[in-house]
């Protein structure tokens, strides 16, 4: 695939902070489970049996999969996925190894963005439930020693939680501030990286 090195001459990003893509590969059982509920299981060509899909068989299909409302909540299934040649690696490294392209660019997150994303997981309310998230759904290839990390850096005491600067108010579970402040700083943080 041929680069344009000056298709961009800058860009404005808002929620829209350069994050972790996973590979392909991560993306496979979901495209199988897609492929399956379309009755494209047996086609030679699945991908071409799913474009043949008629469009609202299809988006019912795709709008039964995990989305930001999700218990998944930020750790999106249909997501940038690094694939060796659009997204030739992980975005954050690339920034990290400065290979992008030198445009101005305005990036910006709201504050308290993550609380959003954190009602659907009103289901976690102790500490070991909130580290099991945060491994199953973040930090899969997390040692135990990083996701330990993870659960000492959001702590479980609300005062310091999302939405911020708001003492133990707005604390609709005993893991809500909590989980709410890690999807708020996720972001925020691979940005910190990042630049």
């Amino acid at each position: 695939m041929a680069r344009v090195p000056d298709l961009f001459r800058g860009a404005f990003m808002v929620s829209g902070s350069p994050i972790a893509s996973p590979p392909v590969a991560d993306g496979q059982s979901t495209y199988d489970q897609l492929v399956a509920a379309n009755n494209c299981t047996n086609a030679r060509d699945t991908l071409g049996c799913l474009r043949k899909t008629p469009l609202d068989d299809f988006l019912g299909t795709v709008n039964q999969t995990p989305d930001v409302f999700s218990y998944r909540a930020i750790s999106l299934v249909w997501r940038p996925r690094v694939d060796g040649d659009l997204i030739p690696k992980n975005p954050v490294e690339m920034v990290q190894d400065g290979a992008f392209l030198r445009v101005p660019v305005m990036v910006g997150n709201c504050d308290d963005e993550g609380t959003l994303f954190a009602y659907p997981s009103l289901n976690i309310t102790t500490n070991s439930e909130f580290v099991r998230y945060v491994h199953s759904n973040y930090l899969p290839t997390g040692t135990p020693a990083q996701i330990a990390r993870a659960a000492e850096l959001y702590p479980q005491d609300p005062a310091q939680g999302s939405p911020f600067r708001t003492g133990n108010a707005n604390q609709l579970t005993p893991e809500f501030k909590r989980v709410a402040a890690f999807q708020d700083a996720k972001y925020v943080e691979l940005v910190e990286q990042a630049w």
